[in-house]
């Protein structure tokens, strides 16, 4: 459940970067930094296999 989550939130951040430059909101730099970070934590966790 909380692996799920974390994805969502990356996925969230992920997309929010990009939307929040095409729409000119203040400081969009800062969240194309936190769209880095989701894509990072998106790599991380669907890449990364479970462990049982």
């Amino acid at each position: 459940m909380g692996r799920n989550l974390i994805i969502l939130l990356a996925i969230v951040l992920f997309i929010a970067g990009p939307a929040a430059k095409v729409n000119g909101l203040p400081h969009s730099e800062y969240y194309l930094i936190l769209s880095g970070i989701g894509l990072v934590i998106l790599t991380t966790f669907l890449f990364k296999k479970k462990s049982s």
